[in-house]
């Protein structure tokens, strides 16, 4: 299995993981995502996670492969008030965690699942 298919598969289960414990994560334990509706706790971090730099209307229709059911964005941003800040801080600490193993460059661990690149600026004198 591919190093980020492997990553992407971690991630997934430590949101599986906190959904199980969405009291953990939302301002309000006994109420907040105590209903499913459109926006399972679950389904609200991959959305936010997810995100480019679109509109939250295209957004929308892109996560939701462009369905006429889609929930509004209103409901969306309800549903992400109840989440703690603090739950994406736990995320990303879990999932740094994940692998000590990984080279590091200066200590850090640079990881880029999506694809992306990491720019470094040009300096003449780094061989």
């Amino acid at each position: 299995m591919n190093f980020s298919y492997t990553l992407k598969s971690h991630l997934l289960s430590l949101i599986d993981e906190m959904a199980s414990h969405r009291q953990d994560f939302t301002k309000n334990p006994k109420t907040d995502f105590s209903r499913i509706k459109k926006w399972a706790f679950k389904d609200t971090l991959l959305f936010i996670l997810s995100m480019e730099g679109n509109s939250l209307k295209n957004e929308l229709l892109k996560f939701f492969d462009f369905n006429s059911n889609l929930p509004s964005a209103s409901s969306f941003v309800q549903r992400r008030s109840q989440i703690l800040p603090s739950t994406f801080e736990t995320l990303f600490h879990s999932f740094t965690a994940y692998d000590k193993e990984v080279k590091t460059t200066h200590g850090y661990q640079l990881i880029a699942v999506d694809g992306s690149a990491v720019a470094i600026p040009r300096n003449p004198t780094d061989k």
